[in-house]
This record gives structure tokens, C-alpha cells and sequence, in this order.
């Protein structure tokens, strides 16, 4: 009796042992993630602000297209991803190459700026995160112009224009769901488009960087703005 409960309690001692190295494993991993969070929110940040730049006065040009597929090549892995229908680094590539060679293509785009609100990140695997928010994205330009996004390229305009002089700022038209708009099939025309995407992004840690594996974003507002001189 006396060596059944000695093995009972050597049982129950390594088993309180095992759980306390497994809490400690979690635990350490869990705070060690939470520091890699500053880092993921960031890169994605950097991704936003680079990729959108490089539409500024870019004409196409053979060192225009190798400084976008230098940007990729800097943001984005082939690793594996579990997104549904996402845009990956194979995708963007084919895209890019093809707009680059198209005959009709047009980028006139004049400036750029960002915000991200309502961010969450977490860890989804050994070595992957999923980053969700919303970003905001204003491109000042010509209304006949496509742009690359953070995903894909898009027009400057979609044909929704805005004509609201009291929306004077890209807050105001942002937080503004009841902002009129019209259809316009003019002549090209300059002013700025406000668009609001949920970003759904998977990123992959590489060699102490986190890069992307794929992209799924939503448009949930755009609207384009004349400027008053046209």
C-alpha cells in the first residue's frame, strides 16, 4: 500500500512538473509574441506607405517597374498561406509585369497617405500571424489614372464622384456614410480618391522578419473628389 501511494505521488509530482513547464512554455510564448506585435503592426505600416509611393510619378518606365518589384520582393514570401482566395506574391508579380506591359495603362498620380485604425493581430502558428484593421488610403491624382494598392491594381476614380464642398478634410468624408455621390463619364478630371478597405493580412516570420503571404482586402468605401480649378 505504502509503494502504491509512493508511486501515486511521484505520478501526480512529475505530472504537476510537466504542467508547470508547459505553463511556463505558454506563457513565455505568449509574451514573446506580444513583443513581436509592435514589429508586424509596423511592417504592415511601412508595406502601406512603400507601396503606395510608388505611384507617385511613375511612368511606367523599366526602372519604375524593377523599384515596384523591388518592394514586393522586400515585403512579401512564397511561403504557404491559408487565406481563401487571396492575393499572394505569385499573383501580384503576374499583375504587375502584365500592367506594366499593357499599351492602355496610366498612372497619374501626384501624392499619397495612409491610416490604419482598429488593428488586431495574432499568432495563428509556429512562425505566422494574421493582421486585421481598417486602412484608409487617399490618392491625389487624375481621375482616369489606376493605382497599385496594397493587393491589386484599381482606377482612381470607380466612377463615384463627390461634389459635397462642406467635406473638407479626408476625416470628415471618411465618417461620412451619407456623402452624396455621382456617376461621371467625362472628360479626365484632377482631384483626390478616399478609400476605405478591412485589410486581412497573413505574414510569415523569415529570418527575423515578418513578411506577406497573402492579402485580402475589402472595399467597403471609395468616393473621388474634384478639385475646384477643374
Amino acid at each position: 500500500m505504502k509503494k502504491y501511494i509512493s508511486k501515486c505521488n511521484r505520478g501526480l509530482l512529475i505530472a504537476f512538473v510537466a504542467y508547470l513547464i508547459l505553463a511556463s512554455y505558454v506563457l513565455i510564448g505568449y509574451r514573446t509574441f506580444n513583443t513581436e506585435k509592435d514589429k508586424i503592426f509596423s511592417q504592415v505600416g511601412n508595406y502601406c506607405s512603400d507601396i503606395l509611393k510608388s505611384n507617385i510619378n511613375n511612368s511606367l518606365s523599366e526602372k519604375d517597374l524593377n523599384k515596384t518589384k523591388a518592394i514586393i520582393d522586400n515585403y512579401w514570401s512564397y511561403a504557404e498561406n491559408t487565406l481563401s482566395y487571396p492575393s499572394t506574391k505569385l499573383i501580384l508579380e503576374s499583375e504587375i509585369k502584365s500592367f506594366y506591359n499593357r499599351k492602355d495603362s496610366i498612372i497619374n498620380v501626384k501624392n499619397s497617405n495612409y491610416s490604419i485604425s482598429q488593428a488586431k493581430i495574432k499568432k495563428i502558428g509556429p512562425g505566422y500571424a494574421l493582421f486585421t484593421g481598417i486602412v484608409n488610403i487617399k490618392i491625389t491624382g487624375a481621375s482616369d489614372s489606376y493605382y497599385l494598392g496594397l493587393n491589386n491594381f484599381d482606377l482612381l476614380d470607380s466612377d463615384n464622384f463627390n461634389y459635397n464642398d462642406k467635406i473638407d478634410s479626408l476625416t470628415d468624408l471618411l465618417q461620412s456614410p451619407s456623402a452624396p455621390e455621382g456617376s461621371y463619364t467625362g472628360e479626365p478630371v484632377n482631384g483626390y480618391c478616399v478609400v476605405k478597405l478591412q485589410l486581412t493580412a497573413q505574414l510569415h516570420k523569415e529570418k527575423g522578419k515578418w513578411l506577406f503571404t497573402a492579402i485580402n482586402s475589402t472595399e467597403l468605401n471609395k468616393t473621388f473628389v474634384p478639385d475646384e480649378s477643374n
